[in-house]
């Protein structure tokens, strides 16, 4: 027993270490190696790999290495992948503090914001599949057995169901419309905020690096933002990155 005992753990040890080693950016992550761990990731962008996970790992590397505008820049991705990730708000808020950004958010209004959180509660496939679930069974009922006394029974039921699939999928295709929406931008070098797309014109105020932007419109190489403080004007489109999946 004692031979065959000793193989098995022997190849468990072989499986976990295959798997300790599957992903290099984590070990150079853990050795400290930040620059090498983010080349990792990076290549892993480069073949259109997305996802929470891997843009906030991105974050967390460019928070690191003290690259807070980029670190900003991709923990809001993986908010936007995930509004609900706990360790994403945190890191986010420790970043802007590192740049000097005060965090700042309006007060929403109460059922907004319960609305709000039962929206992001679920991934848009996940609400998508709950209504086409709701929705077959009022179908099958229809089709299969329209004769029988359940359809003129449970009638009610079935028209409530019904509309309890389309409002599901009405829900899938906002929460879908969120996730896709990139109209944000996280500013990556210092700038003004011009009164008009042209350098020489005046600035009403100088935008730290990492300041999260909202587009209001574009022009030529310029894009009209609005801060968090409703203050509109104008800055260089080479200096902004957008918030995008």
């Amino acid at each position: 027993m004692k031979p065959t005992f000793s193989i098995i753990i022997f190849i468990l040890i072989g499986i976990l270490n295959a798997f300790g080693q599957s992903n290099p950016a984590i070990n150079y992550y853990d050795q400290k190696k930040y620059n090498e761990a983010l080349q990792e990731w990076n290549n892993l962008l480069a073949t259109g790999a997305k996802g929470e996970e891997l843009y906030y790992n991105i974050g967390n590397a460019h928070y690191r290495l003290q690259h807070y505008p980029e670190a900003i820049l991709f923990y809001n991705k993986a908010l936007k992948w995930n509004p609900n990730c706990v360790d994403c708000k945190q890191n986010l808020m420790l970043a802007q503090k590192a740049a000097g950004i005060e965090s700042f958010e309006l007060p929403q209004f109460i059922l907004s914001k319960f609305y709000y959180s039962i929206l992001l509660s679920l991934q848009p496939m996940s609400w998508l599949i709950i209504g086409i679930v709701l929705a077959c069974i009022p179908l099958f009922v229809f089709l299969f057995r329209k004769e029988s006394m359940l359809m003129t029974r449970y009638k009610p039921v079935y028209y409530l169901i019904a509309l309890l699939s389309l409002i599901y999928l009405v829900i899938a295709w906002q929460r879908d419309q969120i996730k896709q929406n990139a109209d944000e931008v996280v500013l990556m070098k210092a700038s003004g905020l011009h009164l008009s797309p042209d350098t020489s014109s005046e600035s009403k105020q100088e935008l730290i690096p990492g300041q999260v932007l909202k587009i209001k419109d574009h022009l030529s190489g310029w894009i009209k933002v609005q801060t968090k403080e409703f203050d509109l004007g104008w800055v260089e489109e080479s200096k902004v990155k957008v918030v995008r999946l």
